[in-house]
């Protein structure tokens, strides 16, 4: 089995990593949603981590309108992070932008790393959920399984900002 190794971002630098890591500990320490959240997708990936996490993952990643009140309004609706992460099997994600919106030919071209969730448990208020992930890396060309992820859902998260540990994979 290789290792993973841990490319950061194009998209951000490492303030965006300490945010995101910061929310992710604050929404998974208590159980009052954060109105500061834990990805920036304002280019459409979750800016600044390790992996290219596309907006669309927002609901995995418990983010979701609330109603607050906000200015003496009640019931404005302001996005929030939570911590019922719930990525699903079948879920794909790679460490590259281009992966996404490209023929599988050209994606190929900027893929070095990619992921494929196997199965999985959504976290909820008193279970933190469970993410298997079938690692794949790029060797003459093609991706080929390397490594099997297994760990909680927060884990999966920490992972997709920071570059996976190792020791969470077999």
């Amino acid at each position: 089995m290789g290792t993973l190794s841990i490319v950061f971002s194009p998209f951000g630098d490492s303030e965006e990593l300490t945010k995101s890591i910061n929310v992710l500990e604050a929404v998974t320490s208590n159980t009052r949603r954060s109105e500061v959240l834990i990805a920036d997708f304002s280019s459409g990936f979750a800016k600044g981590w390790t992996w290219s996490v596309k907006r669309e993952f927002s609901s995995a990643l418990d983010i979701t309108l609330s109603s607050r009140v906000v200015k003496g309004k009640p019931n404005t609706e302001v996005w929030t992070s939570g911590r019922m992460f719930s990525f699903a099997k079948g879920d794909i994600i790679y460490d590259a932008p281009e992966a996404y919106s490209n023929t599988w030919s050209e994606s190929l071209k900027h893929i070095n790393q990619s992921l494929e969730v196997l199965s999985a448990t959504s976290a909820d208020v008193s279970f933190e959920g469970s993410v298997e992930a079938q690692l794949y890396e790029k060797k003459e060309g093609v991706l080929v399984k390397t490594n099997v992820f297994r760990g909680t859902q927060k884990q999966f998260v920490q992972g997709l900002i920071l570059g996976f540990d190792i020791s969470h994979c077999h």
